[in-house]
């Protein structure tokens, strides 16, 4: 098959879009296909012949994130030339809607992965403003007026305003689309009211399983940090962000200074909160003992993960939680505050479930002092991750969502929009 992956965040930005986008690529081209990925430029990378970046500038909706304007006679052109047999759209944005608008150009079969815990949209209710216009903008893209209307005024009883906004518009896109993916079946619980319940295909996120602690220096690794081989270390690999809570991260850590003086903390990620966590750790006097990161390649990750004991991931926004199943796979435990992230984690056999600060460093606490509990969880999680998230089991479930898509195309009659390319 030859594949369009339309997306608005692409590597090297560390996100959890741009690495799955990645992965999809990088397992669908091993098994065969010719792979076309659609995203925004970023200054000082060159991408390989088979990524497409158009122009782009700093976006103002997030931290990092690039805003193209795809929508160019040449750009139409070159999609075209490439005779794609099934588009990917992987975001909402500017990129994914013209992915969208190239479907319905070319009139062949286009999918959506929802990427996003739509529930944030309530968080932020700056986001608002931006939904009705991702509306709008659709309801261009796709030609579809008649359930415009419809989407965008009808609401469920029940849901805050946000989070129902978002949802209604993914329901939205899904009227375009032929398949809706979603990496959890969280996310399929989310879209549920929303979407066709046929057109909802749950294929899990994938990820390299051949990394292994073994494959770093451990100890080396905690001399440059300069923590104690001895000492018990909690990790986190979130971005410093407001939905990924990393300050119960903190807290945690300091009520296990009380119980064991040699516990550390190492925060993986850069972002907006970073300033105030470091103020948060001074006052509870776990500053010297926490370790503050910062950016780092998807590699150095690994590394880091190495070199501690247990991960903990504070957060209630994950739709799959890739850093998750990163840790597991490095044989970490588990403390998770999100319970409807049950397919990453088996409570009481590769962690644990926590429902509050206290619970958390309980049971962080408990591990410590079991290092043979620590080592078994640990194991079981490894286990865990290789038999459900690999690569090569996640480019199967997209390659039979993709074969079952353009099957029931086949017996379609589209209706391609007319445009015309001009030439310079």
């Amino acid at each position: 098959m030859r594949i369009g992956l339309f997306t608005d965040s692409y590597i090297p930005r560390p996100d959890g879009i741009a690495i799955a986008v990645e992965t999809m690529r990088e397992g669908l081209e091993q098994a065969g296909h010719e792979v076309h990925v659609f995203c925004p430029s970023r200054p000082g990378v060159r991408y390989p012949k088979n990524v497409h970046a158009f122009h782009s500038a700093p976006s103002l909706l997030y931290e990092g994130l690039r805003t193209s304007w795809p929508f160019w006679p040449i750009n139409t052109k070159m999609v075209k030339d490439l005779n794609l047999d099934i588009i990917h759209i992987h975001t909402p944005l500017f990129v994914g809607q013209f992915g969208m608008t190239m479907a319905r150009k070319l009139g062949i079969p286009v999918a959506l992965t929802c990427h996003s815990d739509l529930d944030l949209a309530s968080e932020y209710p700056a986001l608002v403003p931006g939904l009705y216009v991702l509306f709008m903008f659709t309801a261009f893209s796709a030609r579809d007026w008649s359930n415009y209307w419809r989407r965008r005024h009808v609401r469920t009883n029940g849901q805050k305003y946000g989070s129902d906004l978002a949802k209604r518009l993914y329901g939205y896109l899904s009227d375009n689309v032929d398949a809706v993916i979603v990496p959890s079946q969280k996310m399929r619980s989310q879209l549920l009211p929303y979407i066709k319940e046929s057109k909802l295909h749950h294929v899990a996120n994938g990820l390299d399983v051949s990394p292994a602690p073994g494959d770093y220096d451990r100890p080396k690794i905690r001399n440059h940090l300069s923590i104690p081989l001895d000492a018990n270390v909690l990790i986190t690999t979130s971005r410093p962000v407001v939905e990924k809570r990393i300050d119960y991260a903190v807290r945690i850590l300091a009520r296990l200074v009380k119980k064991a003086e040699a516990s550390y903390l190492i925060i993986v990620g850069d972002g907006p909160e970073r300033s105030k966590l470091k103020l948060m750790a001074k006052r509870l006097g776990v500053y010297d003992t926490t370790r503050f990161i910062g950016a780092v390649s998807h590699e150095e990750v690994f590394s880091h993960l190495a070199a501690a004991d247990i991960y903990i991931n504070p957060c209630l926004r994950e739709t799959f939680g890739l850093s998750i199943a990163e840790a597991a796979l490095m044989q970490k435990p588990l403390l998770l505050f999100d319970e409807q992230l049950s397919e990453l984690l088996d409570d009481g056999k590769s962690g644990y479930f926590v429902t509050s600060v206290a619970d958390a460093a309980a049971k962080a606490d408990n591990l410590f002092k079991n290092p043979s509990l620590l080592q078994a969880f640990g194991q079981h999680g490894r286990q865990l991750v290789r038999e459900r998230f690999s690569r090569e089991h996640h480019t199967q479930g997209l390659i039979d969502t993709y074969q079952s898509v353009i099957k029931k195309d086949a017996g379609k009659t589209r209706t391609k929009l007319k445009y015309r390319l001009r030439t310079r």
